[in-house]
């Protein structure tokens, strides 16, 4: 899978950068804005920090030792 930015102008998309892919194939695409303000990432993360404070995470699963988690046989 390749992973890349690009501008879209009238409709079609300019990549910043050239891909290994042959001519002529389709692929999926997938358009996500880029974000360039930083009060909205900011303003983002305190939600986060907030709403994570507010109501917590716990799993009250079981806990695995490194060992578990990193079974090399």
């Amino acid at each position: 899978m390749t992973k890349t930015t690009g501008t879209l102008i009238d409709g079609s998309v300019k990549l910043d950068e050239i891909v290994d892919l042959p001519n002529n194939i389709r692929v999926n695409v997938s358009l996500q804005p880029i974000v360039n303000d930083p009060l909205k990432a900011i303003a983002a993360w305190d939600r986060l920090q907030k709403r994570l404070s507010d109501r917590p995470v716990n799993s009250e699963g079981i806990k695995f030792t490194r060992d578990e988690l990193h079974d090399r046989d």
